[in-house]
């Protein structure tokens, strides 16, 4: 995966996850970081059509060096190779701008 290829809304979310990590020592939910890129959360009672959505959502950043942690927190986390491509990325567009 080279920076070129990563889709500016994936880099903000990677980075996202990234700087929350740093931030409070454990990733963020799948809910918050929903509400970071804008995406509709799917509630505990959402259909369940609905609720593929959102995973497929998710399931979509893995190749882009998404992780997520099962554990007591259940957090994201990305991948040190995710990171440099998305921080990559972003200089690109800051540069394209």
């Amino acid at each position: 995966m080279t920076d070129e290829h990563m889709p500016p809304e994936v880099a903000r979310i990677l980075v996202f996850v990234a700087l929350y990590r740093r931030e409070h020592g454990h990733g963020p939910l799948w809910r918050e970081i929903a509400k970071f890129a804008g995406w509709p959360v799917a509630g505990r009672w959402a259909p369940l059509q609905a609720k593929r959505a959102y995973e497929r959502r998710f399931h979509a950043l893995v190749p882009y060096g998404f992780r997520y942690d099962p554990g007591v927190t259940y957090s994201a986390n990305v991948t040190e190779d995710g990171l440099a491509a998305a921080i990559a990325c972003a200089r690109l567009q800051g540069a394209a701008a």
